[in-house]
């Protein structure tokens, strides 16, 4: 599945770590995302380390809840219902 650079990023799935090609694919190459610009799509930091390998990094950012969106909704509950 090729992403378009002209539209937001689909959702990383845990098994987009696959090393086949059916995975998220470049739009301007033939070949599959690298795990920085994985993190990048789940707005982690360039610095930030993923333990074991590459597939092990897909399946975490896969798993989770990206960093900045998090970081959207905590400040939303602290403001609108914790302020109260």
């Amino acid at each position: 599945m090729k992403f378009d650079p002209r539209k937001p990023a689909r959702t990383i799935r845990r098994n987009d770590g696959n090393l086949g090609m059916h995975g998220a694919m470049r739009w301007d190459e033939r070949r599959r995302f690298s795990l920085p610009e994985f993190k990048r799509f789940g707005s982690f930091p360039d610095e930030f380390i993923f333990p074991g390998q590459f597939e092990d990094g897909i399946k975490q950012i896969g798993n989770c809840v990206p960093p900045l969106f998090m970081k959207a909704i905590s400040g939303h509950v602290r403001q609108r219902i914790l302020g109260k």
